[in-house]
């Protein structure tokens, strides 16, 4: 069985694609999402699990996928909920 050296990477990138070579735990995978984010121009924002956002040119919509209320900016949007907001 060959063991990998200790400095082997756990992602490799080539042009637009990163590929990991295992499973990374939570703190590494929003590490990782926050730098391809900077590294492209992409926003990033930190959000309660279960939560999605999706911006128009006018609105901004709030989806909560939780079975309970969850809070985000100020807001609380209830469970299996939506909020919107203008821009």
């Amino acid at each position: 069985r060959r063991t990998p050296p200790a400095a082997a990477p756990a992602a490799m990138t080539a042009g637009p694609l990163t590929y990991l070579g295992g499973w990374l735990d939570a703190t590494a995978r929003k590490a990782l999402r926050r730098a391809a984010g900077a590294e492209t121009g992409v926003e990033t924002t930190e959000m309660p699990e279960g939560l999605r956002r999706r911006d128009t040119p006018r609105l901004r919509i709030l989806l909560n996928y939780n079975p309970e209320p969850v809070t985000f900016d100020g807001v609380t949007i209830p469970a299996a909920g939506v909020h919107i907001s203008p821009l």
